[in-house]
């Protein structure tokens, strides 16, 4: 008994003695849901259960802590103070971005309660970025409109779609010149519209007469054709230019028309006359530029092609009458104030657009060795020209300087100790300083180059002569040095030298007697040679001018008009800065010669001047009288023999005259001869003549 009461006390005293335990339940994220109960004191070994539940927009994840688990609601027994914590976290929806066209949509959180994922309120700008050739046209499906960027707010699953479409260009085509250009679509989407990446190709049809030169506006080349890809607004210009426009580009080496400077022009500014200018060549380039080398200097500038025969040349003149074929160009000049004639010119072989030909391999292997060229290939960059004043080119045996006058802005210029006859510094204006010793030259010109200050031109052993300008001629420079040559306003005035004959200039001859043939060789520049009156010449005496060589020749016939011809040769030449040159050859009369005149039968004829010429010839019938034939003689002539007359025609010789005459019955030829008597010195003079008879009806 007392056993049974003991162990109830003791019970009792344990149950009494249970321990109580604390309990608290946290929310994370803070609001994001409630739980319960959150806390409390519970006796140990007792169970409890808790439940979570989320907040809107919130889903439960679990718990942590003291006690995990996945469901919301939680059981777990008491045995100590438990810390337990709910997990919750925001409802994720999926935001699906849709493509219409070619283009992306890039996505940027602006607010969210997390970096990672779209949480439900997460902000989002989305931007729609086209690809090329595209552009954005709106959103559709859970975003309408076509604002962009636009802002989004994630509060369900949403799908949108942004819009692209490709663009389309306009492409337009203008015409200069008269052509037409085809349009044709290689490749595109579409068969209509040029929309962006559409390939197009374009060919030029000139008309008759035109050709097609280049693109311009927004493609600048010369395809033809021409395959463009439209990725823009495009706007292209043909253009197209007369014929003769391609024909004529290039460098052509001219010479003029001698005889063809109609009318005469005197240029005020030099006082040269049309016919002392002179053309050497013209270059025609693409870009309308022209170079005109004259005698001169250089004229350049820009040009128009007006018709298939004519060409301006801007602020300058016109080129007309144009003709080309086979390489060879024929045009009409005309320079205002200037000069005004008719070329010829042929194509320069040798010429490539943007160089300068150099023929002389030591010329250009001194360039080489200067900067100025890279490879020895017979060319330099025409642009590299402009950037020399000064070159030195002594002793690099030189001979030919061809190239060189387009280097027009020298300044100063060593050519000394070469082989050097010849300089083309005509264009040189700003040359200051020159020297050429030691070279070849026989003539310098140097009247377009005034502002030359430093001139030496000694050692040069043929020199004679150097042409200088006006401004010159009376005040030059201390520094000219060139030994025993002259200045002079003009070195290639006319010259007569006399190259056969040295001892015939004067020459006495009987009639029939074969002169000495004299030539005088015509130098100077655009001069000519003339003899002054054609009547000095004697009969059978003649004057030629032939490759600058004038020539005095024949048989003199004296009529016993004079006994004495003056024979006056002058040159002409319009350059006033040269004086004329006259020579006279002389010719007399032998006093001992005789003299022989036909005076009717064929009047005025000299007889025995050239017998085959000068032979009278009669036809009459028979039993006819023939028609008197006349001769006179004098001189030293004191009678005649006359011979070969047929019976009944007579001659009767009376004071100086003799007269065939009469009639004959016989069919026949009869050759008769005249022949004078009484030279002692000179061959007699003889004349032939025949007389035919015949029948007549």
């Amino acid at each position: 008994m007392r056993k049974y009461l003991f162990l109830n006390l003791l019970i009792i005293f344990f149950s009494n003695c249970t321990k109580d335990y604390l309990l608290d339940v946290t929310v994370s994220p803070p609001l994001s849901g409630i739980v319960s109960p959150e806390s409390g004191s519970y006796k140990e070994g007792s169970t409890v259960s808790i439940v979570a539940t989320p907040n809107p927009e919130y889903e439960f994840v679990g718990w942590s802590g003291d006690e995990t688990g996945s469901a919301n609601l939680l059981s777990f027994e008491i045995n100590s103070n438990k810390n337990i914590i709910a997990q919750f976290q925001k409802r994720k929806y999926n935001l699906k971005i849709n493509i219409l066209g070619e283009g992306t949509v890039s996505e940027e959180i602006i607010s969210s309660s997390k970096n990672s994922d779209y949480e439900s309120g997460t902000i989002v700008r989305l931007t729609a970025i086209p690809s090329s050739g595209y552009y954005f046209t709106g959103w559709s499906n859970d975003v309408s409109g076509d604002t962009n960027p636009v802002e989004i707010n994630i509060n369900r699953a949403k799908t949108i779609t942004a819009k692209f479409q490709k663009k389309s260009y306009s492409l337009e085509i203008k015409v200069e010149g008269d052509g037409t250009v085809e349009e044709e679509i290689v490749d595109t989407g579409k068969s209509t519209d040029y929309l962006f990446g559409t390939k197009v190709k374009l060919t030029p049809k000139p008309s008759e007469g035109w050709d097609f030169i280049k693109w311009k506006g927004d493609y600048n080349g010369e395809e033809n054709p021409l395959e463009i890809i439209i990725n823009k607004a495009t706007n292209i210009t043909a253009n197209f230019e007369y014929g003769v426009f391609l024909e004529s580009v290039g460098r052509w080496k001219l010479k003029k028309k001698k005889g063809s400077e109609l009318p005469p022009i005197i240029d005020q500014k030099t006082l040269l006359r049309n016919n002392e200018y002179d053309v050497y060549d013209i270059l025609f380039n693409r870009d309308y530029t022209f170079i005109l080398n004259t005698n001169t200097g250089q004229i350049s500038g820009t040009f128009d092609v007006i018709s298939n025969t004519e060409i301006k040349l801007i602020n300058q003149g016109t080129i007309s009458n144009i003709n080309v074929s086979n390489n060879q160009i024929e045009f009409r000049i005309n320079i205002s104030g200037k000069f005004r004639f008719d070329v010829t010119g042929q194509r320069d072989q040798n010429f490539q657009e943007g160089k300068i030909y150099i023929p002389d391999t030591n010329l250009e292997l001194a360039l080489i060795e200067l900067g100025y060229d890279d490879i020895p290939d017979n060319y330099i960059d025409s642009n590299k020209v402009s950037e020399i004043l000064f070159l030195d080119l002594s002793n690099k045996q030189l001979t030919d300087l061809t190239g060189l006058e387009n280097f027009i802005n020298i300044e100063n210029l060593d050519l000394s100790s070469n082989q050097l006859t010849q300089v083309p510094i005509v264009n040189f204006t700003n040359l200051k300083s020159l020297n050429l010793n030691n070279n070849l030259f026989s003539v310098l010109d140097l009247s377009f180059n005034e502002k030359i200050n430093s001139l030496n031109a000694s050692n040069n052993p043929d020199l004679t002569c150097i042409k200088v300008g006006p401004s010159l001629y009376d005040n030059l420079p201390a520094g000219y040095v060139a030994d025993q040559a002259s200045f002079e306003l003009e070195c290639n005035c006319p010259t007569l030298t006399l190259t056969s004959g040295f001892n015939s200039k004067v020459q006495t001859l009987c009639s029939g007697e074969p002169m000495n043939t004299i030539t005088y060789q015509l130098g100077g520049e655009n001069v000519s040679a003339f003899v002054l009156d054609s009547n000095s010449l004697p009969l059978g005496v003649t004057s030629s001018l032939d490759d600058n060589t004038i020539t005095i020749s024949g048989t003199p016939f004296f009529d016993g008009s004079q006994d004495v011809y003056n024979i006056v040769i002058n040159t002409s030449n319009t350059n006033t800065n040269c004086s004329q040159v006259s020579k006279t050859v002389v010719i007399n009369k032998n006093i001992d010669s005789p003299v022989l005149t036909l005076d009717s039968g064929s009047p005025g004829q000299v007889a025995g001047s050239l017998l085959n010429l000068n032979q009278v010839s009669q036809a009459v019938c028979i039993n006819t009288p023939i028609v008197p034939i006349i001769y006179s003689f004098s001189g030293v002539s004191n009678g005649v023999n006359v011979s070969g007359l047929p019976f009944g025609i007579s001659a009767i010789v009376s004071n100086g005259v003799v007269t065939i005459s009469g009639t004959h019955d016989q069919i026949g030829v009869y050759n008769f001869s005249v022949t004078t008597i009484g030279s002692n010195q000179c061959n007699e003079l003889s004349a032939q003549g025949s007389i035919e008879y015949k029948v007549c009806d």
